[in-house]
Protein backbone atom coordinates (compact mmCIF):
# COMPACT_ATOMS: atom_id res chain seq x y z
CA UNK A 1 0.00 0.00 0.00
CA UNK A 2 1.40 3.30 -1.06
CA UNK A 3 1.83 6.22 1.29
CA UNK A 4 -0.82 8.14 -0.62
CA UNK A 5 -3.32 5.42 0.28
CA UNK A 6 -2.25 5.40 3.94
CA UNK A 7 -2.54 9.15 4.11
CA UNK A 8 -5.99 9.03 2.55
CA UNK A 9 -7.19 6.54 5.21
CA UNK A 10 -5.41 8.23 8.15
CA UNK A 11 -7.06 11.61 7.76
CA UNK A 12 -10.62 10.36 8.33
CA UNK A 13 -9.31 8.13 11.13
CA UNK A 14 -7.69 11.04 12.92
CA UNK A 15 -10.81 13.08 12.39
CA UNK A 16 -12.87 10.37 14.06
CA UNK A 17 -10.39 10.18 16.97
CA UNK A 18 -10.46 13.97 17.46
CA UNK A 19 -14.24 13.99 17.29
CA UNK A 20 -14.42 11.23 19.89
CA UNK A 21 -12.05 13.13 22.18
CA UNK A 22 -14.01 16.32 21.70
CA UNK A 23 -17.25 14.57 22.58
CA UNK A 24 -15.63 13.05 25.67
CA UNK A 25 -14.25 16.46 26.76
CA UNK A 26 -17.61 18.09 26.19
CA UNK A 27 -19.30 15.39 28.27
CA UNK A 28 -16.68 15.90 31.02
CA UNK A 29 -17.27 19.66 30.89
CA UNK A 30 -21.01 19.13 31.22
CA UNK A 31 -20.45 16.75 34.12
CA UNK A 32 -18.12 19.28 35.79
CA UNK A 33 -20.71 22.02 35.28
CA UNK A 34 -23.36 19.81 36.84
CA UNK A 35 -21.00 19.07 39.76
CA UNK A 36 -20.36 22.79 40.30
CA UNK A 37 -24.09 23.50 40.27
CA UNK A 38 -24.66 20.68 42.71
CA UNK A 39 -21.94 21.94 45.05
CA UNK A 40 -23.30 25.49 44.89
CA UNK A 41 -26.73 24.16 45.89
CA UNK A 42 -25.67 22.11 48.89
CA UNK A 43 -28.31 23.83 50.96
CA UNK A 44 -30.97 22.28 48.73
CA UNK A 45 -32.10 18.74 49.24
CA UNK A 46 -31.13 17.36 45.86
CA UNK A 47 -28.25 15.20 44.45
CA UNK A 48 -24.94 16.92 43.89
CA UNK A 49 -24.29 15.07 40.63
CA UNK A 50 -26.99 13.42 38.50
CA UNK A 51 -26.26 9.70 38.15
CA UNK A 52 -26.26 8.45 34.58
CA UNK A 53 -24.88 5.42 32.79
CA UNK A 54 -21.59 7.15 32.10
CA UNK A 55 -17.99 6.53 33.10
CA UNK A 56 -18.59 9.13 35.85
CA UNK A 57 -21.30 7.11 37.52
CA UNK A 58 -19.08 6.01 40.43
CA UNK A 59 -17.80 9.52 41.29
CA UNK A 60 -21.36 10.85 41.05
CA UNK A 61 -22.60 8.22 43.50
CA UNK A 62 -19.71 9.06 45.90
CA UNK A 63 -20.42 12.79 45.73
CA UNK A 64 -24.11 12.20 46.33
CA UNK A 65 -23.32 9.94 49.29
CA UNK A 66 -21.31 12.65 51.10
CA UNK A 67 -23.83 15.41 50.30
CA UNK A 68 -25.83 15.05 53.58
CA UNK A 69 -22.63 15.28 55.66
CA UNK A 70 -21.49 18.32 53.67
CA UNK A 71 -24.88 19.98 54.10
CA UNK A 72 -24.87 19.30 57.84
CA UNK A 73 -21.34 20.67 58.29
CA UNK A 74 -22.04 23.78 56.23
CA UNK A 75 -25.25 24.40 58.20
CA UNK A 76 -23.33 24.03 61.48
CA UNK A 77 -20.64 26.45 60.28
CA UNK A 78 -23.28 28.97 59.21
CA UNK A 79 -25.06 28.63 62.56
CA UNK A 80 -21.79 29.16 64.43
CA UNK A 81 -21.03 32.19 62.27
CA UNK A 82 -24.42 33.70 62.96
CA UNK A 83 -24.09 33.07 66.69
CA UNK A 84 -20.57 34.53 66.73
CA UNK A 85 -21.78 37.63 64.89
CA UNK A 86 -24.75 37.97 67.24
CA UNK A 87 -22.43 37.75 70.25
CA UNK A 88 -20.10 40.39 68.80
CA UNK A 89 -22.93 42.72 67.88
CA UNK A 90 -24.54 42.43 71.34
CA UNK A 91 -21.32 43.13 73.25
CA UNK A 92 -21.11 46.44 75.10
CA UNK A 93 -17.37 46.39 74.43
CA UNK A 94 -16.10 47.75 71.13
CA UNK A 95 -14.39 45.14 68.94
CA UNK A 96 -12.02 46.03 66.08
CA UNK A 97 -10.03 43.80 63.73
CA UNK A 98 -7.12 45.55 61.99
CA UNK A 99 -4.93 43.80 59.40
CA UNK A 100 -1.16 44.07 58.94
CA UNK A 101 -1.66 46.98 56.52
CA UNK A 102 -3.42 48.89 59.33
CA UNK A 103 -6.76 48.68 57.56
CA UNK A 104 -9.99 48.03 59.41
CA UNK A 105 -11.46 44.62 58.67
CA UNK A 106 -14.30 44.46 61.21
CA UNK A 107 -16.04 46.69 63.75
CA UNK A 108 -19.04 45.71 65.84
CA UNK A 109 -21.91 48.07 66.66
CA UNK A 110 -20.39 49.18 69.97
CA UNK A 111 -17.12 50.09 68.27
CA UNK A 112 -18.98 52.04 65.61
CA UNK A 113 -20.78 54.06 68.30
CA UNK A 114 -17.66 54.48 70.43
CA UNK A 115 -15.44 55.74 67.63
CA UNK A 116 -18.09 57.26 65.37
CA UNK A 117 -17.39 54.92 62.46
CA UNK A 118 -19.50 55.19 59.33
CA UNK A 119 -20.95 52.42 57.15
CA UNK A 120 -17.95 52.56 54.77
CA UNK A 121 -15.27 52.33 57.44
CA UNK A 122 -14.21 48.74 56.65
CA UNK A 123 -11.17 48.73 54.38
CA UNK A 124 -9.94 52.19 55.35
CA UNK A 125 -6.76 52.93 57.30
CA UNK A 126 -7.27 52.95 61.06
CA UNK A 127 -5.28 56.21 61.29
CA UNK A 128 -7.86 57.91 59.11
CA UNK A 129 -10.83 56.57 61.04
CA UNK A 130 -9.64 57.11 64.63
CA UNK A 131 -7.42 60.13 65.20
CA UNK A 132 -6.06 59.09 68.56
CA UNK A 133 -2.32 58.46 69.04
CA UNK A 134 -2.98 56.23 72.05
CA UNK A 135 -5.28 53.99 69.97
CA UNK A 136 -2.66 53.87 67.19
CA UNK A 137 0.00 52.81 69.70
CA UNK A 138 -2.27 50.03 70.97
CA UNK A 139 -2.77 48.76 67.40
CA UNK A 140 0.98 48.82 66.69
CA UNK A 141 1.85 47.10 69.96
CA UNK A 142 -0.69 44.35 69.29
CA UNK A 143 0.50 43.75 65.72
CA UNK A 144 4.14 43.69 66.81
CA UNK A 145 3.64 41.46 69.84
CA UNK A 146 3.39 37.73 70.26
CA UNK A 147 1.08 37.84 73.28
CA UNK A 148 -1.91 39.83 74.50
CA UNK A 149 -1.50 43.59 74.94
CA UNK A 150 -3.33 45.36 77.78
CA UNK A 151 -3.46 49.06 78.40
CA UNK A 152 -5.65 52.04 79.28
CA UNK A 153 -6.01 54.80 76.72
CA UNK A 154 -7.76 58.16 76.58
CA UNK A 155 -10.07 59.00 73.72
CA UNK A 156 -10.76 62.68 73.17
CA UNK A 157 -13.62 63.60 70.85
CA UNK A 158 -11.68 66.44 69.24
CA UNK A 159 -9.37 69.34 69.90
CA UNK A 160 -12.27 71.46 71.14
CA UNK A 161 -13.28 68.86 73.73
CA UNK A 162 -11.67 69.42 77.14
CA UNK A 163 -9.40 66.63 78.25
CA UNK A 164 -11.46 66.33 81.43
CA UNK A 165 -14.27 64.96 79.27
CA UNK A 166 -12.07 62.35 77.59
CA UNK A 167 -13.24 58.75 77.60
CA UNK A 168 -11.03 56.25 79.38
CA UNK A 169 -10.88 52.90 77.61
CA UNK A 170 -9.40 49.60 78.76
CA UNK A 171 -7.81 47.89 75.74
CA UNK A 172 -7.21 44.16 75.33
CA UNK A 173 -5.30 43.47 72.13
CA UNK A 174 -4.70 39.97 70.78
CA UNK A 175 -2.47 39.29 67.75
CA UNK A 176 -4.01 36.96 65.15
CA UNK A 177 -1.30 34.93 63.46
CA UNK A 178 -3.34 34.41 60.31
CA UNK A 179 -2.64 34.23 57.49
CA UNK A 180 -3.16 37.06 57.01
CA UNK A 181 -1.77 38.56 60.23
CA UNK A 182 -4.14 40.89 62.06
CA UNK A 183 -4.88 42.41 65.46
CA UNK A 184 -8.07 41.90 67.48
CA UNK A 185 -8.70 44.79 69.89
CA UNK A 186 -11.45 44.90 72.50
CA UNK A 187 -12.26 48.30 74.07
CA UNK A 188 -14.19 48.65 77.32
CA UNK A 189 -15.36 52.11 78.36
CA UNK A 190 -14.29 52.48 82.01
CA UNK A 191 -14.83 56.24 82.26
CA UNK A 192 -17.67 55.86 84.77
CA UNK A 193 -15.70 53.28 86.76
CA UNK A 194 -12.71 55.63 87.06
CA UNK A 195 -15.04 58.50 88.01
CA UNK A 196 -16.55 56.38 90.78
CA UNK A 197 -13.08 55.39 91.95
CA UNK A 198 -12.09 59.05 92.15
CA UNK A 199 -15.31 59.79 94.05
CA UNK A 200 -14.51 56.98 96.49
CA UNK A 201 -10.97 58.24 96.98
CA UNK A 202 -12.20 61.79 97.49
CA UNK A 203 -14.85 60.54 99.89
CA UNK A 204 -12.31 58.59 101.97
CA UNK A 205 -9.95 61.56 101.98
CA UNK A 206 -12.74 63.94 103.01
CA UNK A 207 -14.03 61.63 105.74
CA UNK A 208 -10.50 61.14 107.06
CA UNK A 209 -9.94 64.88 107.14
CA UNK A 210 -13.30 65.63 108.75
CA UNK A 211 -12.70 63.01 111.44
CA UNK A 212 -9.08 63.97 111.99
CA UNK A 213 -9.80 67.67 112.66
CA UNK A 214 -12.05 67.28 115.74
CA UNK A 215 -10.03 64.32 116.99
CA UNK A 216 -6.86 66.41 116.84
CA UNK A 217 -8.60 69.16 118.82
CA UNK A 218 -9.87 66.70 121.41
CA UNK A 219 -6.42 65.18 121.81
CA UNK A 220 -4.75 68.58 122.09
CA UNK A 221 -7.15 69.75 124.82
CA UNK A 222 -6.89 66.41 126.64
CA UNK A 223 -3.06 66.51 126.58
CA UNK A 224 -3.12 70.07 127.89
CA UNK A 225 -5.42 69.03 130.71
CA UNK A 226 -3.21 66.11 131.64
CA UNK A 227 -0.02 68.18 131.49
CA UNK A 228 -0.90 71.36 133.36
CA UNK A 229 -4.42 72.71 132.93
CA UNK A 230 -6.11 70.63 135.64
CA UNK A 231 -4.75 72.99 138.28
CA UNK A 232 -6.79 75.90 136.93
CA UNK A 233 -10.58 75.32 137.23
CA UNK A 234 -11.44 78.07 134.75
CA UNK A 235 -9.10 76.71 132.04
CA UNK A 236 -10.26 73.16 132.81
CA UNK A 237 -13.88 74.16 132.29
CA UNK A 238 -13.07 75.91 129.00
CA UNK A 239 -11.04 72.97 127.66
CA UNK A 240 -13.69 70.43 128.67
CA UNK A 241 -16.30 72.59 126.95
CA UNK A 242 -14.18 72.55 123.77
CA UNK A 243 -13.79 68.78 124.01
CA UNK A 244 -17.56 68.44 124.36
CA UNK A 245 -18.11 70.71 121.32
CA UNK A 246 -15.71 68.69 119.17
CA UNK A 247 -17.26 65.42 120.37
CA UNK A 248 -20.69 66.74 119.36
CA UNK A 249 -19.27 67.67 115.96
CA UNK A 250 -17.97 64.13 115.58
CA UNK A 251 -21.36 62.73 116.57
CA UNK A 252 -23.17 64.90 113.99
CA UNK A 253 -20.68 63.91 111.28
CA UNK A 254 -20.98 60.19 112.01
CA UNK A 255 -24.78 60.46 112.16
CA UNK A 256 -24.85 62.22 108.77
CA UNK A 257 -22.49 59.64 107.27
CA UNK A 258 -24.67 56.77 108.49
CA UNK A 259 -27.83 58.50 107.26
CA UNK A 260 -26.36 59.10 103.82
CA UNK A 261 -25.10 55.52 103.61
CA UNK A 262 -28.56 54.13 104.50
CA UNK A 263 -30.30 56.41 102.00
CA UNK A 264 -27.92 55.61 99.12
CA UNK A 265 -28.06 51.87 99.81
CA UNK A 266 -31.88 51.88 99.96
CA UNK A 267 -31.94 50.62 103.56
CA UNK A 268 -34.07 53.56 104.67
CA UNK A 269 -37.63 52.52 103.89
CA UNK A 270 -39.79 55.36 102.62
CA UNK A 271 -43.42 55.01 103.77
CA UNK A 272 -45.88 57.20 101.88
CA UNK A 273 -48.89 58.26 103.89
CA UNK A 274 -51.08 61.38 104.01
CA UNK A 275 -49.46 64.23 105.93
CA UNK A 276 -50.87 67.67 106.80
CA UNK A 277 -48.09 69.69 105.20
CA UNK A 278 -48.44 73.19 106.70
CA UNK A 279 -48.61 72.07 110.36
CA UNK A 280 -45.62 69.76 109.88
CA UNK A 281 -43.48 72.52 108.31
CA UNK A 282 -44.57 74.99 111.01
CA UNK A 283 -43.49 72.58 113.76
CA UNK A 284 -40.07 72.21 112.18
CA UNK A 285 -39.71 75.97 111.89
CA UNK A 286 -40.66 76.44 115.56
CA UNK A 287 -38.09 73.83 116.62
CA UNK A 288 -35.37 76.18 115.28
CA UNK A 289 -36.77 79.29 116.98
CA UNK A 290 -34.31 79.27 119.90
CA UNK A 291 -31.31 78.63 117.65
CA UNK A 292 -32.33 81.45 115.34
CA UNK A 293 -32.73 83.85 118.29
CA UNK A 294 -29.31 82.89 119.65
CA UNK A 295 -27.84 84.03 116.33
CA UNK A 296 -30.11 87.10 116.11
CA UNK A 297 -31.79 85.64 113.00
CA UNK A 298 -35.41 86.57 112.29
CA UNK A 299 -37.18 83.30 111.46
CA UNK A 300 -40.66 83.39 109.90
CA UNK A 301 -43.14 80.96 108.40
CA UNK A 302 -45.77 81.69 105.74
CA UNK A 303 -48.27 79.24 104.27
CA UNK A 304 -50.70 79.62 101.40
CA UNK A 305 -52.19 76.19 102.07
CA UNK A 306 -55.04 75.39 104.45
CA UNK A 307 -54.16 73.37 107.58
CA UNK A 308 -56.05 70.33 106.28
CA UNK A 309 -54.15 70.22 102.97
CA UNK A 310 -52.35 66.85 102.78
CA UNK A 311 -49.61 65.33 100.65
CA UNK A 312 -48.35 61.77 100.30
CA UNK A 313 -44.87 61.63 101.83
CA UNK A 314 -42.70 60.08 104.52
CA UNK A 315 -42.78 62.19 107.70
CA UNK A 316 -39.25 61.34 108.86
CA UNK A 317 -37.74 62.02 105.43
CA UNK A 318 -39.58 65.34 105.17
CA UNK A 319 -38.42 66.26 108.66
CA UNK A 320 -34.78 65.62 107.73
CA UNK A 321 -35.15 67.68 104.56
CA UNK A 322 -36.60 70.66 106.42
CA UNK A 323 -34.15 70.42 109.32
CA UNK A 324 -31.12 70.47 107.01
CA UNK A 325 -32.41 73.34 104.87
CA UNK A 326 -33.53 75.51 107.78
CA UNK A 327 -30.34 74.78 109.75
CA UNK A 328 -28.20 75.76 106.75
CA UNK A 329 -30.21 78.93 106.19
CA UNK A 330 -29.67 79.99 109.81
CA UNK A 331 -25.96 79.10 109.76
CA UNK A 332 -25.19 81.01 106.57
CA UNK A 333 -27.56 83.96 106.93
CA UNK A 334 -26.30 87.52 106.63
CA UNK A 335 -24.21 89.11 109.36
CA UNK A 336 -26.30 92.28 109.04
CA UNK A 337 -30.04 92.10 109.84
CA UNK A 338 -30.21 88.33 109.07
CA UNK A 339 -33.54 86.64 108.34
CA UNK A 340 -34.84 83.28 107.16
CA UNK A 341 -38.27 82.71 105.65
CA UNK A 342 -40.04 79.37 105.04
CA UNK A 343 -42.99 79.32 102.62
CA UNK A 344 -45.51 76.57 101.82
CA UNK A 345 -47.40 77.11 98.57
CA UNK A 346 -49.09 75.46 95.66
CA UNK A 347 -46.94 75.06 92.57
CA UNK A 348 -47.92 75.96 89.03
CA UNK A 349 -46.98 72.44 87.93
CA UNK A 350 -49.94 70.08 88.09
CA UNK A 351 -49.79 67.66 90.98
CA UNK A 352 -46.94 69.40 92.87
CA UNK A 353 -46.59 71.46 96.05
CA UNK A 354 -43.57 73.64 96.89
CA UNK A 355 -41.67 74.49 100.07
CA UNK A 356 -39.29 77.47 99.87
CA UNK A 357 -36.50 78.07 102.38
CA UNK A 358 -35.17 81.59 101.81
CA UNK A 359 -32.34 83.51 103.45
CA UNK A 360 -30.55 86.81 102.90
CA UNK A 361 -27.08 85.36 103.33
CA UNK A 362 -24.00 85.77 101.21
CA UNK A 363 -25.44 83.79 98.31
CA UNK A 364 -23.79 81.16 96.13
CA UNK A 365 -21.94 81.90 92.89
CA UNK A 366 -23.38 80.29 89.75
CA UNK A 367 -20.26 78.19 89.14
CA UNK A 368 -20.63 76.70 92.64
CA UNK A 369 -24.33 75.87 92.35
CA UNK A 370 -23.84 72.77 90.15
CA UNK A 371 -21.74 71.13 92.89
CA UNK A 372 -23.54 72.32 96.00
CA UNK A 373 -25.35 68.97 96.44
CA UNK A 374 -22.13 66.91 96.34
CA UNK A 375 -20.89 65.21 99.47
CA UNK A 376 -18.45 67.33 101.51
CA UNK A 377 -18.57 70.18 99.02
CA UNK A 378 -18.48 73.56 100.71
CA UNK A 379 -18.53 77.00 99.14
CA UNK A 380 -16.66 78.52 102.09
CA UNK A 381 -14.81 75.74 103.91
CA UNK A 382 -13.52 77.89 106.77
CA UNK A 383 -16.93 79.46 107.44
CA UNK A 384 -18.66 76.06 107.21
CA UNK A 385 -16.38 74.39 109.77
CA UNK A 386 -16.56 77.43 112.02
CA UNK A 387 -20.36 77.14 112.09
CA UNK A 388 -20.41 73.37 112.52
CA UNK A 389 -21.25 72.22 109.00
CA UNK A 390 -20.36 68.68 107.93
CA UNK A 391 -20.78 69.17 104.18
CA UNK A 392 -23.28 66.30 104.00
CA UNK A 393 -26.58 68.04 104.71
CA UNK A 394 -27.48 69.02 101.13
CA UNK A 395 -26.39 65.62 99.80
CA UNK A 396 -28.82 64.00 102.25
CA UNK A 397 -31.55 66.46 101.21
CA UNK A 398 -31.09 65.67 97.52
CA UNK A 399 -31.33 61.90 98.02
CA UNK A 400 -34.37 62.18 100.29
CA UNK A 401 -36.20 64.49 97.89
CA UNK A 402 -35.56 62.02 95.06
CA UNK A 403 -36.81 59.18 97.27
CA UNK A 404 -40.03 61.15 97.79
CA UNK A 405 -40.36 61.43 93.97
CA UNK A 406 -39.77 65.15 94.13
CA UNK A 407 -37.15 67.63 92.99
CA UNK A 408 -35.06 70.35 94.57
CA UNK A 409 -34.00 73.62 92.95
CA UNK A 410 -31.56 76.33 94.02
CA UNK A 411 -31.81 79.99 93.07
CA UNK A 412 -29.05 82.18 94.43
CA UNK A 413 -26.97 85.22 93.69
CA UNK A 414 -23.88 86.45 95.48
CA UNK A 415 -24.84 89.17 97.93
CA UNK A 416 -28.60 88.61 97.48
CA UNK A 417 -29.18 85.38 99.41
CA UNK A 418 -30.46 81.95 98.40
CA UNK A 419 -33.73 80.13 97.91
CA UNK A 420 -34.02 76.35 98.05
CA UNK A 421 -37.29 75.06 96.60
CA UNK A 422 -38.47 71.52 97.30
CA UNK A 423 -41.26 70.32 95.01
CA UNK A 424 -43.18 67.23 96.07
CA UNK A 425 -46.18 65.34 94.64
CA UNK A 426 -49.37 66.45 96.34
CA UNK A 427 -52.55 64.55 97.03
CA UNK A 428 -55.49 65.90 95.04
CA UNK A 429 -58.71 66.27 97.03
CA UNK A 430 -61.98 64.76 95.82
CA UNK A 431 -63.12 68.19 94.56
CA UNK A 432 -60.74 69.29 91.75
CA UNK A 433 -61.86 72.91 92.15
CA UNK A 434 -60.33 73.12 95.65
CA UNK A 435 -58.69 76.55 95.75
CA UNK A 436 -55.72 75.12 97.59
CA UNK A 437 -54.61 73.57 94.37
CA UNK A 438 -54.86 76.72 92.30
CA UNK A 439 -55.87 74.54 89.39
CA UNK A 440 -58.64 76.54 87.84
CA UNK A 441 -58.24 80.08 89.19
CA UNK A 442 -55.21 81.84 87.75
CA UNK A 443 -55.44 84.52 90.40
CA UNK A 444 -55.45 81.99 93.23
CA UNK A 445 -52.77 82.66 95.87
CA UNK A 446 -51.44 79.14 95.40
CA UNK A 447 -50.40 80.07 91.88
CA UNK A 448 -48.31 82.96 93.06
CA UNK A 449 -44.63 82.24 93.41
CA UNK A 450 -42.74 84.52 95.79
CA UNK A 451 -39.28 85.32 94.52
CA UNK A 452 -40.08 83.85 91.10
CA UNK A 453 -38.64 86.90 89.32
CA UNK A 454 -35.35 86.23 87.55
CA UNK A 455 -33.73 89.03 89.51
CA UNK A 456 -34.22 87.01 92.73
CA UNK A 457 -35.66 89.87 94.75
CA UNK A 458 -35.64 88.61 98.33
CA UNK A 459 -38.40 90.21 100.43
CA UNK A 460 -38.86 89.52 104.09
Amino acid sequence: MSWETLLAWSVPLWALVCLSLALRLRAAAIQAEELARGLSALDQNRPIWPVRSTPHRRPAECFNAIAPALRSRIAALESDRQQFRAVLESMIEGVLVVDADRRLRYANASAENLFGLGPRAVGRLIHELIRSPSIHRAVEATLAGQSAHRDEVSLVGGESVPRLNAKILAVNGTPLSGPPRAALLVFHNITELRRLERMRQDFVANVSHELKTPLASIRAYADSLLDWALEDPEITRRFVSQIDEQAERLDVLIHDLLSLARIESGQDLITFRPLALAPLVERRVESFRDRAQSRNVSLSFVTELPPQFTILADEEALRQILDNLIDNAIKYSSDVDPWVKVVCRGDGEAGMVAIDVIDNGLGIASEEQTRIFERFYRVDKARSRERGGTGLGLAIVKHLVQALRGEIELQSRVGAGSRFTVRLPRQRPANPSDPALGASNPSSPSNTNPLAEPSLTLDR
